[in-house]
């Protein structure tokens, strides 16, 4: 806990840049972390896949993201990074997350076509939170609903979500800025506070 393993760059100049193109490989991520107190701080992805049509149902749509934080996971950061078209930027499973000070934008590729549009950050567990991020663009028009996407969902019916906090989001030209879905599970004490959303919708 004092001493985390961290992903960061070091030196001077641009930001390292990191992408997997491949959904077969390892659902497009770039980083899958398993393990607790992990920071990931100062990195660029960019161009990653959307889920190929060949997969049924909403299973590949829970496992993708450039980043994605697998339950068990706990108190990992995501800070300081730059997501450019990637259509789940991160995706959290573990609790005690924190994701602040990203930047993530430019994204109009379908994450499954034809019902799920980008999300800039995905949050599908409790006890974490989402702050001081930049999401621009997140946006798809077609498919299912004439457009779809959005900067932050919480989702997935079949986990409890609580104590999760999204506070000063600055939300610009996406498919809507916050969307929660509660299915068959348990949601409550979510706090959403201090966010400024110019969003389609």
């Amino acid at each position: 806990q004092e001493a985390p393993i961290v992903l960061t760059s070091y030196g001077r100049g641009h930001l390292p840049k990191f992408t997997n193109s491949d959904f077969d490989d390892a659902y497009g991520s770039v980083f899958r972390i398993k393990g607790s107190h992990v920071v990931v701080e100062g990195l660029y992805f960019h161009s990653g896949p959307s889920v190929p049509p060949t997969r049924e149902g909403s299973d590949a749509v829970r496992k993708t993201g450039a980043v994605f934080v697998e339950r068990g996971a706990e108190n990992v950061v995501i800070r300081n990074c730059e997501v450019v078209d990637y259509p789940i930027g991160f995706q959290i499973y573990g609790e005690r997350c924190l994701i602040t000070r990203n930047y993530l934008h430019d994204c109009q590729a379908w994450l499954k076509h034809p019902n799920w549009g980008p999300i800039g950050i995905m949050v599908a567990t409790s006890h974490n939170e989402i702050s001081y991020n930049r999401i621009e663009n997140y946006i798809c028009s077609g498919g299912a609903y004439g457009a779809d996407g959005g900067a932050i969902e919480i989702d997935f019916a079949d986990i409890p979500k609580r104590d999760i906090e999204v506070h000063h989001n600055w939300s610009v030209g996406n498919c809507g800025f916050l969307e929660v879905y509660a299915g068959v599970c348990d949601i409550r004490d979510i706090r959403v506070h201090h966010n400024v959303s110019e969003d389609y919708q």
